[in-house]
């Protein structure tokens, strides 16, 4: 069985807000645990940023279905790999709300003072995912 990371980022469709996002990761939490996926969502009021790890073709699967799903647009994936252990084996789905980060972790990896996923290399896109983890692990079970 060959265990992947997968990293990528979405802007939201028109249609999905707060309650939407709410349902997603709840949905995520519950689903998880049943396909043996793992990983975090960080979502902020224009952008999805999600780090899944599991079994490849679970997670290329899964992939699939983020990308068609209406709610997702402009999906593009930022990194792809085999992965030795997971780095979220605790949380079926962690989340992080990037404004409850600090500002110099956002000026490490972006070129001003907002968010853009887009503009990060796969190698960033991970360390930052990983940095605010770190910054917030003891929240990471919290609700949007």
């Amino acid at each position: 069985m060959t265990m992947v990371r997968l990293i990528y980022t979405s802007q939201l469709s028109e249609n999905c807000g707060v309650p939407e996002v709410r349902s997603i990761l709840k949905a995520a939490r519950g689903n998880n645990p049943k396909i043996g996926v793992t990983g975090l969502l960080c979502y902020d009021p224009s952008h999805f940023m999600q780090w899944i790890e599991g079994e490849r073709n679970t997670i290329s699967r899964l992939y699939h279905s983020i990308a068609a799903d209406p709610l997702h647009a402009n999906v593009v994936l930022l990194d792809y790999g085999e992965i030795f252990r997971r780095e979220f084996a605790k949380w079926s789905m962690a989340y992080v709300n990037p404004s409850d980060v600090s500002q110099d972790i956002i000026f490490r990896y972006c070129s001003g003072n907002e968010l853009n996923p887009y503009s990060m290399s796969a190698e960033a896109a991970r360390n930052f995912l990983i940095d605010i983890a770190n910054v917030k692990r003891s929240s990471l079970d919290s609700d949007i």
